[in-house]
């Protein structure tokens, strides 16, 4: 592994409401003091989003962006539900990040998983899987006799 120092930045989304304000504040003093604390880490930023998750949040764009343009080699978050509700989503944007040179990972906290580590495959398979039994659950909803609509 290389001895250059890993460019590192948290991605944080709360809700819109002024209550979140401190919740966000706590979340990046903490994420930017994890990330200086790491031998091997420089910081390379906070971006913040707030309001429901959406791939279109500003600070998501402006993240991607800076992964593209090389700026940034892996990102901190509390969760997958904090970058998008969506799972297909997130697959999405791990699997864009995995394909740029340098590939860019993501550290998934709540899930314990990294997406550059040799068990990515099973890590975001686990996120397709999670994704196709909520749409399972989502058409059972939406057809709750069990028929397949034919009669």
């Amino acid at each position: 592994m290389s001895d250059t120092p890993k460019k590192v930045a948290a991605y944080i989304r709360v809700g819109a409401s002024e209550a979140f304000k401190s919740v966000l504040e706590a979340e990046r003093v903490k994420f930017e003091k994890s990330i200086r604390n790491h031998e091997t880490w420089e910081f390379a930023g906070c971006y913040a989003d707030t309001g429901p998750a959406s791939l279109e949040s500003p600070e998501l764009q402006r993240l991607m962006e800076d992964c593209r343009a090389g700026r940034i080699d892996i990102i901190i978050t509390k969760g997958t539900s904090r970058m998008s509700k969506n799972l297909a989503d997130i697959i999405r944007i791990s699997m864009e990040l995995m394909l740029l040179e340098p590939p860019v990972g993501i550290v998934f906290m709540e899930e314990n998983c990294f997406t550059l580590q040799s068990n990515e495959i099973f890590c975001l398979g686990g996120f397709a899987a999670i994704e196709a039994e909520q749409m399972d659950r989502r058409k059972e909803l939406n057809n709750p006799d069990g028929g397949d609509g034919d009669g």
